[in-house]
């Protein structure tokens, strides 16, 4: 058994299981006491063995379905992704099967209206419900600034996905520039998994204009599993930024980041409010309102931290 599984509302929560060793995460029971550490995760890379299967129906659906978006929203892009093919331990390191997909492909599958009906042939056809899945890997980070806030912003409204909610820093890393064809399988493991765990602390300095280097102690929480998005992983991390609200705010205000046109306003919760809030959203679903607060993914990484790693602690 390598992931201790748990439930919350559309999601699953794998949290690896890690032999006990310095600096990482272990299991005692059903509960993790930590988080992951940079050198205790590696990645193996291969673009056939780990990529989706396929036949003629999903892809005409796919073609459809993007052609479909893409004229309702011209400034859709059809970027490379890596794909999540699972994972498992090996020694004292956690480690990510990763393949190659597309957002096209995601667009086609997790989040076609008939992913249950993809996800059913895989386990005819493959004994393996996401054989046909894009499942592109996702990265958020769950920052908590100096003077003890969480940082989170609204997403814009013309974003493909959860426009208007409340959300993480987060977003997709970039397979392409990132890989030659004269790198040896180790060089393009270690280029991989450096690409996906860099790619959180980028995702945070894209949208909201801070510098990267001032995020620290970075760790990875674990993988959430969206079941509503024919099980769309995405691996959710926990950083502290050193820096103070306001000096975050000013930056953010001045417009000047990346990604400045993906969110329409900066929100910081404090800690005791962030403490609750997976019980007010759980709330909030059950009264059928709850989408107008934040992400499904955004509640579940706050989750993940608070009851399982306990890092939101007040100082």
């Amino acid at each position: 058994m390598h992931h201790i599984i748990k439930s919350l509302g559309s999601f699953d929560i794998l949290w690896p299981y890690m032999r006990e060793s310095e600096n990482s995460a272990y299991v005692q029971g059903e509960q993790a006491s930590g988080a992951i550490c940079r050198h205790d995760l590696a990645a193996n890379f291969d673009p056939i063995i780990f990529s989706r299967e396929t036949n003629q129906d999903i892809e005409k659906q796919i073609n459809d379905i993007w052609s479909e978006k893409c004229t309702l929203n011209p400034r859709l892009y059809n970027g490379t992704k890596f794909r999540y093919n699972g994972g498992e331990v090996i020694g004292k390191k956690y480690v990510l099967n990763v393949g190659l997909t597309s957002y096209k492909d995601l667009c086609g599958t997790n989040l076609s209206k008939n992913f249950k009906k993809i996800l059913e042939l895989g386990r005819n056809k493959a004994d393996n419900s996401q054989a046909f899945m894009s499942d592109p890997i996702g990265v958020g980070v769950l920052l908590i600034t100096d003077d003890g806030y969480g940082v989170v912003t609204r997403r814009a409204a013309w974003t493909g996905e959860f426009p208007g909610l409340l959300d993480r820093p987060g977003g997709h890393p970039e397979p392409e520039g990132k890989l030659k064809p004269n790198f040896g399988q180790t060089d393009i493991n270690e280029i991989v998994m450096e690409e996906i765990w860099t790619s959180a602390a980028q995702e945070a300095e894209d949208e909201l204009g801070i510098d990267k280097s001032k995020l620290e102690d970075m760790r990875f929480l674990g993988i959430s599993i969206n079941n509503e998005s024919g099980g769309r992983p995405s691996l959710e991390f926990f950083a502290r930024l050193r820096m103070k609200s306001q000096e975050i705010r000013e930056l953010y205000n001045l417009g000047k980041q990346t990604e400045a046109d993906e969110s329409t306003a900066l929100h910081f919760v404090p800690r005791h409010t962030l403490k609750m809030m997976p019980f007010f959203l759980l709330e909030q679903a059950k009264l059928g309102s709850y989408s107008y607060y934040c992400t499904d993914i955004f509640i579940n990484l706050i989750s993940q931290v608070i009851v399982s790693h306990n890092m939101v602690t007040e100082t």
